[in-house]
C-alpha cells in the first residue's frame, strides 16, 4: 500500500521559487523531504501548455482531479440503471436477484445488492419503494448503513 502524500500549496509555492532560481530537482526533492519523482512528476503533470509552472495552477488541477476520483453514486448519476432497479422492485424482486439478474444478463453495469439497500434507505430511490423491498429489516439495513 502506498503512503504517497500530495503537494500542499505552500509546497508547490516552495518549489516553484526554487525551481525559478535554477535549483535541480534532486536539491528540490531533498529541500522538500520528498523524492524527486514526486518533484518531477508534480513539474510535468502541472505546467500550463507553454512548459510554465504556476502553484495556484496547480493546486487547481490537483484539486479538479481529485474531484474525479473515487466511487460514484451509480443510481443517482444513471437514470437506465435506476429505472432497472425501480422496475424490478416494483415486481417484488429483492436487492439480491435484480443484482445477480443484471449480471446473468450482462448488462452495461454491475450493481450490488449494497448499493440497493443504501439507495432505498437513503431515500435515493422513491420512499414508497420500502414498503415492496423483500427481505428487509430493520436489523438488516442498520448493519448495511453502519448507524
Amino acid at each position: 500500500m502506498s503512503h504517497y502524500t500530495h503537494l500542499s500549496i505552500e509546497e508547490r509555492e516552495k518549489s516553484r521559487v526554487m525551481l525559478e532560481q535554477g535549483i535541480s530537482i534532486r536539491a528540490i526533492a531533498r529541500i522538500l523531504s520528498r523524492s524527486p519523482s514526486t518533484i518531477s512528476r508534480e513539474f510535468s503533470h502541472n505546467c500550463y501548455a507553454n512548459s510554465s509552472y504556476a502553484a495556484h495552477h496547480a493546486q487547481k488541477k490537483y484539486l479538479k482531479r481529485k474531484s474525479n476520483c473515487g466511487k460514484k453514486p451509480i443510481l443517482q448519476l444513471n437514470e437506465q440503471v435506476k429505472n432497472y432497479v425501480i422496475d424490478r422492485l416494483n415486481l417484488m424482486w429483492t436487492p439480491e436477484q435484480i443484482s445477480g439478474r443484471a449480471k446473468l444478463e450482462k448488462q452495461t453495469f454491475s450493481i450490488s445488492y449494497n448499493t440497493i439497500y443504501r439507495a432505498v434507505h437513503s431515500g435515493i430511490l422513491p420512499i414508497d419503494i420500502k414498503k415492496r423491498v423483500r427481505r428487509w429489516s430493520f436489523g438488516q439495513l442498520k448493519n448495511l448503513v453502519g448507524s
